[in-house]
């Protein structure tokens, strides 16, 4: 059912991702954290996000990709590090690396990461692969909003609300670098580096 990821304790996601509007089986609306409905909560931000676009761990399907594309007309492509072959996320990782991102996305990634330092390792590619002055946004779906994690058939949920995650983000965008709006149940941070030293732009 589930797969440890190489020598971490992470647990490897099976399941599929979310394309188009989704229903959150524990609230019975539209699920804001997953899919198309993700995108339309984000574009309801009081920032304005425009240029390129990262969404790291957004599945298999480019259908995401091309919705952003045609109502907000933003430029996106996915990595993910399970739903898409290694030759994609290298040629992925190549671009950011020469030219990084204004945004990059992460949605109902940091709920489905059981193991710390995996996460922290997401959170640092977040940063990683921005531009100066990009923004990344993550979003949690809570599940039953236990607070306790459990396995499932897709691999792990965490349940926890995503304002549990404050800390793990601000250790590494910084406090003030970080926002959270409160609506939108979305963490806004913010690249404030004016360069990097050659060589380091990915911390992963």
């Amino acid at each position: 059912m589930f797969r440890l990821n190489g020598n971490s304790n992470q647990i490897s996601w099976v399941g599929g991702s979310v394309v188009g509007h989704s229903i959150d089986k524990y609230t019975n609306e539209i699920d804001l954290t997953e899919g198309f409905g993700a995108f339309d909560s984000i574009f309801n931000l009081s920032y304005a996000l425009s240029g390129r676009a990262l969404d790291i761990g957004g599945g298999a399907s480019d259908a995401n990709c091309a919705y952003v594309a045609q109502r907000y007309l933003l430029d996106s492509v996915v990595y993910d590090p399970y739903m898409r072959d290694p030759t994609h996320n290298q040629k992925v990782l190549a671009v950011a690396k020469k030219r990084p991102f204004d945004i990059a996305f992460s949605l109902s990634i940091l709920n489905v990461i059981n193991d710390e330092e995996s996460r922290k390792n997401h959170i640092r590619l977040c940063l990683s692969t921005l531009k100066p002055s990009g923004k990344a946004i993550f979003k949690v779906w809570s599940g039953d909003n236990s607070g306790i994690g459990k396995l499932t058939q897709s691999g792990y949920q965490s349940n926890l609300d995503i304002e549990k995650y404050f800390d793990e983000i601000a250790a590494v965008f910084g406090k003030d670098r970080v926002k959270f709006d409160e609506q939108q149940k979305a963490f806004i941070c913010f690249n404030n580096r004016d360069t990097y030293p050659s060589g380091s732009v990915f911390l992963v």
